[in-house]
């Protein structure tokens, strides 16, 4: 009888232990083990609207401009393993020159699974990638038509924005002035964040999309007393642009 006894207690014992350790465990989805085309898809958009080189648009304090040009350089991809953003899958190596004349944007193969969210950086983040030849380099690196490359200093336009807007006396007249927003230099990099969870099917090709509100980069302009920058000869402008550009993105419509 005590060894019945004995042995019951001994597979109580063991029953407890294992609950204890699987009640320890915390399973977080992750990555899998097959690969899918992935793709980011930035969707050119003004404020709600689709976003268009031929509309008039109008900044906080009414005055109207529209926008010829744009285009940025994004580096510095990760996508979120976790919910938290502290796993990440980063592509280092994948640098993009978004406009809106192209929405998507291939990445290459990623591990199948579940993600979270993506960081990128707006410029080119890597110090030594920046100040290098481009004359050497390949893809959105090359040289570019408009250059996006200064021909005075060593180192890429991160972002390159131009149109025109109305006289001053008549904020709402014909567009009649132009104005030049040149971005560029290391410490105009600027970091992005956007939580939103999202499934890469093994073999099936994925995207993300991610809005970009091409407005917001004028909602604190004011022509009256800034309308160009190329970063040097107008700093407070272009650290302006720079942050504006940081806060027009986003995963929701």
């Amino acid at each position: 009888m005590k060894n019945i006894l004995w042995i019951l207690g001994a597979v109580a014992l063991l029953a407890t232990s294992c609950k204890k350790d699987d009640d320890d465990t915390t399973t977080t989805p992750t990555t899998g083990s097959g690969v899918a085309d992935f793709s980011l898809h930035f969707h050119p958009m003004a404020g709600m609207e689709d976003f268009s080189t031929s509309s008039t648009y109008t900044t906080p304090d009414d005055w109207n401009y529209n926008i010829e040009l744009s285009q940025f350089y994004v580096s510095g991809i990760e996508l979120w393993k976790d919910a938290l953003g502290t796993e990440k899958l980063s592509l280092d190596s994948v640098y993009l020159l978004v406009k809106p004349s192209q929405m998507s944007y291939e990445l290459g193969e990623i591990p199948s699974g579940t993600y979270y969210g993506v960081d990128f950086n707006i410029g080119i983040a890597d110090s030594a990638v920046n100040h290098g030849d481009p004359s050497a380099a390949t893809g959105v690196l090359a040289p570019q038509s408009p250059s996006m490359h200064w021909s005075w200093n060593s180192g890429y336009i991160f972002v390159k924005i131009e149109g025109n807007y109305a006289d001053s006396t008549d904020k709402t007249g014909s567009l009649d002035h132009h104005y030049e927003l040149h971005v560029g230099m290391d410490s105009m990099v600027r970091s992005v964040s956007l939580s939103k969870e999202f499934t890469v099917t093994e073999d099936v090709a994925s995207e993300l999309m991610i809005m970009v509100d091409h407005t917001a980069v004028f909602e604190t302009i004011d022509f009256s007393q800034d309308s160009i920058t190329h970063t040097m000869d107008n700093m407070p402008l272009a650290m302006e642009v720079a942050n504006n550009l940081a806060n027009a993105f986003s995963t929701e419509m």
